[in-house]
This record gives structure tokens, sequence and C-alpha cells, in this order.
């Protein structure tokens, strides 16, 4: 069954954006043509309004049902229009998502980017997938290419469930699946005094990932460029994304700006702490996270069951080998990988 034509895909999604700010108590009008500021007239997809005794909140929503990412022209222009008609929020909604460019943009004027995996979390996964927005996340993505065939998986899965000299502690194999675990991969700017002698404040990059399901599982590296990914078929399924990029950089940015400022050796440990956490090496002048994207690591996932107790089973279908932090991680939300397990 194909879905909307180009067209019919832009007025539902125009459509359900307006349903969704309506069933949070806005007033919406869809393509409403206002005049600026500046004398300009300018057409706003969704214009959604809320109102109490004290102030009037408006936010005005660009949707684009383009197949491509939107550039970064498309956020500097709505940025320009939300200025001009002196709204509260700017939000470019993008069923194939934003460039790393636009990203990058839209942090630094303030406009909200809903791309397909954000468009799940507001509209839910119905109304994401009759607009198409599932399609790209859901069979197309960045991760690391699956290497490791389904029979390996079952053979290392199985000798896992017998337990020791195949009697203590066996399990059964209650499920089992591939499917696709998510990462925020954030590439962070980390400005630094170097040098013994003559001491100067330089710049460099790193690239961490830190788990998108606990939020808490963090691997980091050194890489001065993009991580070594390719384009990956998701199809099979994945884990949902749970814990969103920008609660993440928030609480990096919240941990830096406490470090720079407490004046107590305690309360400064208490902060290098928090910031070590997050794989952020210390000491530091400055932090800028410049680039944040969704990548996919393949697993090859087993829930056991033994009595009344469950766990999961991960084999990196990357590697070939355990994914034993991440055993812990899903163990821990064994009820979201028994759903992605069991679709329908």
């Amino acid at each position: 069954m194909s879905g909307p034509d180009p067209l019919e895909r832009g007025r539902l999604l125009e459509q359900q954006v307006a349903d969704f700010f309506r069933r949070h108590g806005y007033d919406v009008k869809t393509n409403s043509v206002l005049e600026g500021r500046s004398g300009a007239s300018h057409e706003v997809d969704v214009m959604a309004v809320t109102s109490d005794p004290l102030m009037t909140f408006r936010v005005g929503v660009e949707c684009k049902a383009w197949s491509a990412p939107v550039s970064k022209d498309v956020v500097a222009k709505h940025d320009m229009v939300v200025r001009d008609l002196g709204l509260n929020k700017g939000i470019v909604v993008a069923l194939e998502g934003a460039s790393s460019g636009a990203l990058t943009t839209a942090r630094e004027l303030g406009i909200e980017i809903w791309g397909p995996e954000e468009l799940r979390e507001q509209l839910g996964d119905a109304a994401a997938a009759e607009l198409g927005a599932g399609h790209a996340p859901e069979l197309s993505a960045i991760g690391w290419e699956r290497r490791l065939d389904a029979a390996e998986a079952q053979t290392m899965i199985g000798r896992e469930a017998r337990g020791l000299l195949g009697l203590v502690g066996r399990e059964s194999v209650a499920e089992a699946s591939l499917l696709w675990f998510p990462w925020h991969a954030m590439r962070i700017a980390i400005a630094r005094h170097e040098g013994r002698i003559r001491r100067k404040l330089r710049t460099r990059r790193i690239w961490n990932l830190y788990d998108a399901v606990s939020g808490r599982l963090v691997r980091s590296s050194t890489w001065e460029e993009v991580p070594p990914l390719s384009r990956v078929d998701i199809a099979a399924g994945h884990i949902p994304t749970l814990v969103k990029a920008r609660s993440i950089q928030s609480e990096i940015h919240q941990a830096f700006s406490r470090y720079r400022e407490v004046v107590t050796d305690s309360a400064r440990e208490r902060y290098e702490e928090r910031l070590s956490e997050r794989a952020i090496p210390l000491p530091v002048e400055d932090i800028s996270i410049e680039d944040t994207s969704v990548v996919y690591q393949p697993l090859h996932l087993a829930l056991l069951r033994r009595r009344d107790s469950e766990r999961v089973v991960a084999i990196d279908a990357h590697s070939g080998r355990r994914a034993q932090d991440l055993e812990e991680v899903l163990t821990g939300h064994v009820a979201v990988v028994r759903r992605a397990l069991n679709p329908d």
C-alpha cells in the first residue's frame, strides 16, 4: 500500500500538527497570512495561540513534507518570520529531518526542529506512520553494519541460556530477534589550556555516544571526524528512543555552568564528577555541543526466563561479541524490549 502523494502529505502534516496543538489547549489556525513589524506579509502553516489572564503565547510552525532533510536556509527563513511577527516560539516540522547545518543553525537561533523521532514522540506512532515520517528511520538510518548472522547469534544465546555445565541456572529463551539500539552521537568541542611552558588555549573535538534508552551509559572517542558509520537498513525493528538528546545536552551545559560558578572545593568536585560521568575531559574552559544525531547498533536480543525472573542477553551483530553493558540497560527496561520484540 503506497503512502499519500507529496501534496496530500503536506496537507496531512499541517492537519496533524494543528490537531496536536488543539489537544493541548491552543487556538489554532492553518495557512494564516499575517503582517509583520516590517510591513511584509508572511504565511504561517500552523499558528497556535494560548492565553491566560497574564500573557499570550504564540507559536509559529513551518511544516515541510519534503523527501529530503531541510537545510539551514529553511531554519533561518523561519526565524526571520518568527522575529518579524513577534512570536514567542518557532518550530520547523520536517518529515525527513534536518541537515547537520540546519540543526546547528536551529540551536543558535532558538528554533525547535521536529524530525521523525520528535514526530513519533509528539503525534504518536500511528500518526507518524500515516504521514510517512516513520519510513526513513524505520528503513534507512545511520549506524554500524550488521556482520553476524542469526544462526551464529542463536548459538551464542543458547550457550548463555544453558547455564553452568548445561545444568545450573538453565533458562528458557522466551523470545529472540534482531533489533537496533539507538545512541545519541554528539560532537563536542572542548577548549582547554595545553602546554607545559607556554600554555595556550586550544580547542579539540571528541565524539561521545550516550545511550538513548537510559541516557546514562556513555562511550567516548577521540575521533576528530564522524565515527565510521554506514547507511543501514533497520526495517527489522528498533528499540525506541526514551531519552531525548536535548535532555542530555541540558545536563552537560548545566553541570558545566555550575562547574565554572562554584567557589568551594567540595562543590567543584561534585560538578567535576557530573561532567566526568558524561565523558567530558577535565579541566575544561569551554564546551560546545556542535552536532547531534541518532545512530543505531545492531543487536541480536533474547529474553531469557527462569522461574519468575527474566533478563536480556544482547549480542552485538557488528562485532560479534556480547554487549554486556547494554544487557544491564535493556534488562532494566525489559517491558520496552518485550514490546519491541512483539510490535503487533
